[in-house]
């Protein structure tokens, strides 16, 4: 009997005991994720700020926080790309340079 309860779907099981909000406060907010079968089938690309202030050389003025973007494989997980830039990520100035 145990074996038996312990197979159950979580979701199916909070679902008739709870209802239909609550089994869906158990998923993440975009579902499962399709699954990746092979390199470079899926890839996600993320900008952080890096935690360094660029000074110019002359005036020894900081300039700003450099922002790094990254490309990574999900299947491999490799990084397949990298761009560190002073000024904000935005998805027009990274296609037109491609």
């Amino acid at each position: 009997m145990a074996l038996r309860i312990a197979s159950l779907d979580p979701r199916k099981v909070i679902r008739r005991r709870e209802g239909q909000d609550a089994a869906r406060d158990l998923q993440g907010v975009g579902g499962e994720p399709p699954a990746v079968t092979a390199p470079l089938e899926q890839v996600q690309i993320d900008h952080t700020v890096i935690d360094l202030i660029v000074v110019d050389d002359r005036d020894r003025q900081p300039i700003g926080r450099p922002y790094l973007t990254l490309a990574i494989d999900v299947f491999t997980r490799c990084v397949l790309g990298m761009v560190v830039t002073l000024e904000a990520p935005s998805a027009p100035i990274y296609c037109s340079q491609r």
